[in-house]
């Protein structure tokens, strides 16, 4: 069968089109055919060779969590392959959260409720008097009517052209209209203004005479469907184009764009009647719509006491409602009353409030929704919001509450209380509020009804209410223990729900079911696919092992947090299963400790991850050393090294996870003294163990190098080797210390109290130009700054050592290395030298070995403490070259070497008074 017969019968391109093309075309165009064909080459990934059958454990199904990774070859074409997500625990914190117990305090009371007078609220203030407001609509409720004066220049004109008088022309004057009607916008977006509609009207019909005056309203928007005490009416079907016609109403400003549209489509229609109405509305100017401020006579009910920039109104919004979240429930009078408050506000914040997406409106007050409610008050404790308008919210809202339920007011107090205390905390005023006495009566009402809680389902319902809009500031007044415990109750009899206020705590639960101590369990925190597992440890779930990430103590609840605003809580169980976030971190907080859990991807130093049923690993190019994820503390550190462990630090509260070397830590087992007293900090991580030290401000890095044995030189087979390079068999009896670096201009000055000014961009540089006889009083000059510590000039071999960091090959990075690896001249790689002759760089700009030290290749040539001989033919122990001898040993290359120049075993030699600007060092501590 030809190709051509085959697609035609197929309708379509498949892989043996492509069979048969590679037949037909010699091999060098197989790339091409393939393109045409719509195939490309898959992209190979570096592999670890998993040789060992424990490591093989890795590949099974133990993480099924993956997301979907681009790549990109040589061509710009892109192959899609899903990665697998890791997650592990990034942090712990220890949190033991104390009991709130009830403790007595004086005067709760004989346990009855406390009656509270009633008092009336203040009168209602409107929004501008009327003394105010009729001026503005009597020029347009107005009618021109004859007066008694005649309008002599009228009379002189007809008397001129000898015409005769029908009539006497008189003057004009504005009256009211002998007939108005008014439409009143009664929506629920409008309620904060119906006072002062009803005040509008009440003053007309008492100017006008009832009988002039018709009033119609709406409660939807709906101008066809107006009614009255008596009457239904379509306005647009009894209007006249002598009619004058008054509406109160928003325009839809504070509604949605549906009604703002409608109100554009009623304007149209009273256009077409040729009758403009007047709008007296509450809506500052700023927010006009202003196609129907030029087809309505629009009044603003008050003149702006300050020009509002659109800018600045959602502040202001967010302060009326901050001072909202101390209210139980707001009224329209108590919103104008605190909106008052707020310098530069107007009528416009206070219509903005009532209709915000954080307002539950019902028919005659508001409220701020639970999560809203928190967020306020947390606004009020943690910013800058005016310490004086809390206190003055505080007994605004007690003057226009004083009509309400005892239990409202009493609570709104408890909490004002407790937001002032913390806040006073927070910005350090020395003052602490103490609650009334009837408010204490009230929390001792709470602690004689614990126990009679269960017997009342309305008062359950209630307390669930007031409990979700508590603050955790109230935990702070003295005495809230018993509101908690009283919450407790209702709350562990509601055993179906989850929930639970911010309040409680489980050893409040806890002893709410009449247990001195709550039980604490351990559960393992598992990784099954995309879901985490918390499950007790003698539950087995499904088939084969998960790895434990991290075993976490718990009480009887359990919170959760996947992001900012996704919390849930959850009752403990013998086995719970969470979905994981497709990114980001995941928290599990419990009254014992914090964990957060994060997905873990390969680091960039790593060659590859692989999780085990003991934990994560992580290994190194060319190196073997095992790298664990673990809890850095100290204690997990013991598992490993029994001589970490004993360090005061596994007492710390937080711990952090970690990539740590645990083959070095195993190594340092037969360590019986590592002393480490110059060192202002030490740690392990995936290089191994490290230890800072710090002179006037500058800190150097030292890295530990453990003994071992190695083949020091170049093979014969070796690219660029010289004569002077052959191998021999070196043992190292001790280990040392390395720093990580070059010694930087900065330490360099420091030791040796220079005056020279260093500018930021030099102060990471490497020191240049230094002679061996320098460097040696350098180090005599820094055991003088910091102690007798061993400073000395790493010997040859140690340095080799160091910088092959356990491989063999040319470089510590490979047989090949490129210009993001080192600085250097490559001219034997490229044929250029488009990186040579740049100078030096930065000390930690390239990438550092596998043991932590940074350009051991390249930037700067590094002096070396043996004389300069020819290496032994037979096997040597701490090598140290000759004795004596007329030139230093120098090694690593620098930026003017070519790629042989800065191999592992290339070497170099000068006078130790020699200096030149290529010539740098490091030190060691033995």
């Amino acid at each position: 069968m030809n190709l051509k017969s085959f697609k035609k019968r197929r309708g379509m391109v498949s892989r043996a089109d492509l069979f048969l093309l590679l037949q037909m075309f010699p091999k060098e165009n197989f790339t091409h055919i393939a393109e045409m064909l719509g195939y490309y080459k898959r992209l190979r990934r570096n592999k670890r060779d998993f040789t060992n059958p424990t490591l093989a454990f890795s590949r099974q199904r133990i993480i099924e969590h993956k997301v979907e990774e681009t790549f990109e070859d040589e061509r710009g074409l892109t192959e899609s392959k899903l990665k697998a997500f890791y997650w592990y625990p990034v942090l712990r914190e220890r949190v033991d959260e104390p009991s709130s117990s009830p403790l007595m305090i004086e005067e709760l009371g004989d346990g009855h409720f406390p009656q509270l007078k009633k008092i009336p609220p203040p009168p209602f203030v409107p929004i501008q008097s009327w003394s105010a407001v009729w001026p503005k609509l009597r020029n347009f409720l107005s009618q021109k009517v004859s007066s008694h004066d005649l309008e002599e220049k009228r009379v002189i004109e007809l008397i001129a052209t000898a015409k005769a008088l029908s009539s006497i022309p008189r003057k004009k004057r504005k009256k009211w209209a002998r007939q108005l009607t008014i439409i009143v916008d009664y929506s629920k977006r409008n309620f904060p203004f119906w006072s002062d509609y009803n005040l509008v009207i009440a003053n007309l019909t008492r100017l006008l005479g009832k009988d002039r005056v018709k009033v119609f309203y709406s409660r939807t928007d709906d101008l066809t469907l107006l009614t009255n005490d008596s009457d239904q009416i379509n306005i647009f079907e009894c209007l006249s184009e002598k009619d004058v016609l008054l509406i109160l109403s928003d325009l839809g400003a504070y509604g949605e764009d549906a009604e703002r549209i409608l109100w554009q489509h009623y304007s149209d229609l009273f256009h077409q009647k040729r009758v403009k109405p007047t709008v007296l509305t509450p809506v500052p100017k700023r927010a006009w719509n202003v196609h129907l401020a030029k087809t309505m006579h629009v009044i603003e009910f008050s003149d702006s006491s300050s020009n509002i920039l659109n800018q600045n109104e959602p502040k202001l919004v967010e302060q009326l409602l901050s001072l909202c979240s101390l209210a139980v429930r707001v009224e329209p009078q108590l919103l104008r009353a605190l909106r008052q408050l707020i310098p530069n506000s107007d009528i416009g914040i206070e219509g903005v409030c009532w209709n915000h997406i954080d307002m539950d409106t019902a028919c005659l007050a508001c409220s701020l929704s639970l999560s809203a409610r928190k967020k306020y008050q947390n606004l009020l404790i943690e910013s800058d919001f005016p310490l004086s308008l809390v206190f003055k919210a505080k007994e605004i809202i007690k003057l226009y509450h004083g009509w309400l339920p005892p239990e409202i007011q009493l609570e709104e107090e408890v909490t004002q209380v407790g937001i002032l205390n913390m806040r006073g905390e927070m910005v350090d005023c020395h003052y602490e509020l103490a609650l009334s006495k009837n408010a204490k009566h009230y929390l001792g009402w709470m602690k004689f009804q614990r126990e009679k809680v269960k017997q009342n389902k309305s008062v359950q319902e209630w307390a669930k209410r007031m409990g979700f809009r508590q603050h955790k500031s109230v935990l702070g007044v003295s005495g809230a223990n018993i509101l908690v415990q009283y919450l407790a109750e209702v709350f562990q009899e509601s055993s179906v729900t989850s929930d639970f206020p911010e309040v409680i705590s489980e050893n409040d639960l806890a002893f709410a079911k009449n247990r001195q101590e709550a039980l604490v369990r351990t559960l393992q925190i598992k990784q099954v696919g995309g879901s985490l597992l918390l499950e007790a440890e003698n539950i087995q779930s499904g088939e084969g092992q998960n790895p434990v990430l991290i075993e976490i103590e718990v009480q009887e609840r359990l919170e959760i947090k996947k992001g900012e605003n996704n919390t849930e809580r959850l009752l403990v169980q013998d086995a719970i299963e969470v979905d994981l976030p497709r990114n980001g971190s995941i928290s599990l907080r419990s009254s014992k400790e914090v964990i957060e859990l994060s997905a873990m991807q390969k680091p960039d130093w790593a060659e590859s991850i692989y999780q085990l049923l003991d934990g994560l690993y992580a290994t190194l190019p060319l190196n073997d050393s095992k790298i664990k994820w673990i809890m850095n503390s100290f204690k997990e550190v013991e598992k490993y090294n029994p001589l970490l462990g004993k360090s005061d630090k596994q007492l710390a509260i937080v711990e952090r996870g970690d990539w740590v070397n645990i083959s070095q830590l195993e190594r340092l087992k037969g360590i019986q003294d590592l002393n480490m007293s110059w060192a202002i900090d030490s740690g392990i991580d995936q290089y191994g163990l490290f230890a800072d030290m710090e002179l006037l401000g500058v800190v150097q890095r030292m890295r530990w190098i453990n003994s071992g044995e190695f083949l020091m030189g170049s093979s014969l087979d070796e690219l660029g080797r010289t004569e002077f390079e052959d191998q021999f068999y070196v043992i190292l009896t001790n280990g040392f210390w390395m720093a990580d670096t070059t010694c930087t201009n900065a330490l360099w000055t420091a030791v040796m109290e220079e005056k020279a000014v260093i500018s930021d961009s030099n102060r990471m540089l490497p020191v240049t130009g230094v002679s061996w006889e320098e460097c040696r009083i350098f180090l005599s000059r820094l055991s003088h700054l910091i102690g007798d510590y061993g400073f000395v000039l790493p010997s040859e071999a140690q340095w080799e050592y160091a910088c092959r960091a356990g491989v063999d090959t040319a470089y510590s990075f490979g047989n090949h290395i490129d210009d993001t690896q080192a600085n250097f001249y490559e001219e034997e790689l490229t044929g250029d030298r488009r990186q040579g002759g740049s100078g030096v760089k930065a000390v930690k700009e390239f990438p550092c070995n596998q043991w932590g030290l940074f350009q051991m290749h390249g930037n700067v040539w590094e002096w070396c403490a043996d004389w300069y001989a020819p290496y032994p033919k037979e096997k040597s122990v701490d090598y140290t070259g000759s004795v004596k001898g007329g030139e230093h040993v120098l090694r690593g290359g620098s930026y003017f070497s070519t790629a042989s120049g800065i191999r592992s075993a290339s070497r170099g030699r000068l006078d130790l008074d020699v200096k030149f600007g290529s010539q740098g060092f490091r030190f060691a501590i033995v």
